[in-house]
């Protein structure tokens, strides 16, 4: 059942909607968040204040972005895996019924 929480974000609180067992992963996603647009304005003094969060957004979805390609290519390549390893047991297995025949 989602329960209310409140995260502080650029001394902004935003209340949310949360299931308790992701109440302190979202707590975390905040603070990531915030120190993220924080270090943002600390090295860009000079940009907007909506520049900072609209260039961390898009890092931010860089980053995701990124991981997912590596997870989709380490899954394509674990099915290689997988079925090079499949290929083997079952020559190993012929072999082995061959032999087994003689």
């Amino acid at each position: 059942m989602p329960q209310s929480i409140r995260v502080r974000i650029l001394n902004r609180d935003y209340s949310l909607q949360v299931d308790k067992q992701d109440e302190q992963r979202v707590r975390g996603i905040a603070r990531y968040v915030d120190t993220k647009i924080r270090q943002f304005q600390r090295d860009h003094p000079d940009q907007s204040d909506i520049t900072g969060p609209v260039i961390v957004a898009l890092a931010i979805a860089e980053e995701l972005f990124a991981e997912r390609e590596k997870r989709t290519v380490a899954e394509t390549d674990l099915h290689t895996d997988i079925g090079e390893l499949i290929a083997s047991l079952d020559a190993v297995l012929v072999a082995d019924e061959t032999v087994a025949g003689e």
